[in-house]
This record gives C-alpha cells, structure tokens and sequence, in this order.
C-alpha cells in the first residue's frame, strides 16, 4: 500500500508543487494508510486542522481569513522535513474563511513535499470536496498534481 505513495512523494521532489493529494471520501483508509507511510518512513504527521484551529483561537473573527492563509505554512515549515504527511485539513473549507485550500497547499508544498489526505473525489482532472448542494462544496483542476485515489492505494 505504502509503495505508490512512496513512490509518488519521490515524483512530486522535482516538481514545482510538491503536493500529493490521498483521495477518499470519509471513512476510507487514507488517515489509516498516511499515517502508516509516514511512520515507514519517519515522516512528521500534522493535524492541520488542529493547528490552525490553535493559532486562530485568539484572532477576531473579522481577521480569521488572513491569518488562516498565513497559519498554514507555519506548522509545514516547522517540521524541517523533506516530506510532511498533512491530515484533517477540513478546516481549510470553513465558509466563513474564505480560503483557496488547494492554493494555500500548493504554496505550502513548494519548499517540501506535502502528502496530504484529501476527503472528497476525484474524477479525470477534477477534485471535488464535500456534495453537490453543501455549503462547502468545492471543485478544483488537478492539472500536474499528483492525485492518488484511496482504491488506487488500497488495491495493492
């Protein structure tokens, strides 16, 4: 299971975005199977969620959008490491934020390699997070990322 996301963090070195996205939707294996990669292979895990929910706590709430774009590349960057296995990025989603997510990932992934666990789909060059519908419903073009569905992963 681990090899093709092994193996994909390895491509993603030498691309200008060094973003690998583990796409599931809830409930499917990819916190199991990054976390088991990253204990492999001694890469640190974030709970970004966590994270920015903890440098946000003291912010107003008018100012939240901003300092969430800013509090993103902080824990990445905190780990000095070649790879970073990032989970629970829900919180990237939140309305009120009005943040770019996959944006705020990429610009994160251009000084290491980020292998983040994606809850949504992915169909051709489109990602897609939460339903059709939902407040939180989102599309994005995955033109030169690195997108590995769960059953890709799984099916080893």
């Amino acid at each position: 299971m681990s090899r093709r996301i092994v193996e994909a963090a390895t491509v993603a070195d030498g691309a200008y975005n060094r973003l690998v996205l583990l796409v599931g939707p809830h409930g499917s294996g990819k916190t199991r199977a990054l976390r088991a990669v990253a204990a492999e292979n001694s890469w640190p895990t974030i709970n970004l969620g966590l994270e920015l929910a903890q440098s946000l706590v003291d912010v107003p709430p008018s100012r939240r959008p901003l300092a969430a774009a800013d509090a993103t590349d902080g824990p990445v960057a905190a780990q000095h490491a070649g790879v970073v296995a990032v989970d629970d990025i829900e919180v990237l989603f939140e309305p009120t934020l009005r943040l770019q997510p996959l944006d705020l990932l990429k610009q994160a992934s251009r000084s290491v390699v980020l292998v983040v666990a994606w809850p949504g789909s992915s169909s051709g060059a489109t990602l897609t997070y939460a339903e059709p519908g939902s407040p939180e419903y989102r599309t994005f073009d995955t033109t030169g990322l690195s997108v590995l569905p769960i059953e890709w992963v799984s099916s080893l």
